[in-house]
């Protein structure tokens, strides 16, 4: 009887954790292997990426320097080594969370690009944000004072020259101070 009992004992509880255990290990050792090869597959795409937006916003550019900056909110910034302008990343912070604006700058400081990454936004609302129509408004505003992005963005009259969009106000805001920042970053690096 106490034979039957250990073999109870191995069959009912013993036999399907080691069972288990070393599914665990096999399952996580596999997932290991396969991060190892397509992390550095991963990176570079991204890399490639990333120049490819630079390029896009700025097309007359012969090659990127990364500059430092300690603006916060700033990703990195890039000085086109031909002196076309700089091209800075900003990670806003929108309605569904991370909200990435990459914006080109002129030598001068002013917008000669903005692009946005709404796709993480609402669909049909807050990721009007990213659609050309709605940053052309941006393109040629400058950084005419030290105090952010709300001189740039003011008509002659006062009133304000960047459009929030209705029903999307938190990436609408989120893009506004993106730009900002991205000026803060410029006035840091112009010139390096």
């Amino acid at each position: 009887m106490s034979e039957k009992r250990k073999s109870n004992l191995w069959s009912e509880m013993l036999k399907p954790v080691v069972v288990l255990t070393v599914i665990c290990i096999v399952v996580s050792a596999l997932l290991a292997l396969t991060n190892g090869i397509t992390a550095p597959i991963i990176e570079q795409k991204k890399l490639e990426a990333a120049t490819a937006t630079r390029k896009e916003l700025l097309p007359d550019a012969t090659g990127f320097t990364e500059l430092e900056t300690t603006v916060e909110g700033v990703e990195s910034v890039h000085a086109d080594d031909g002196g076309s302008g700089y091209v800075i990343v900003v990670n806003g912070k929108g309605y569904k969370g991370d909200l990435p604006v990459t914006v080109a700058l002129s030598p001068e400081g002013e917008i000669l690009g903005i692009k946005v990454d709404a796709s993480g936004e609402t669909a049909g609302v807050g990721s009007k944000v990213g659609e050309a129509s709605y940053l052309a408004q941006y393109i040629g505003l400058g950084k005419h004072q030290s105090d952010g992005i709300s001189s740039a963005t003011q008509n002659e009259d006062g009133s304000a020259a960047i459009d929030i969009l209705s029903g999307a106000t938190v990436s609408s805001k989120a893009v506004y101070n993106a730009v900002g920042l991205a000026f803060e970053a410029y006035e840091q690096v112009k010139g390096a």
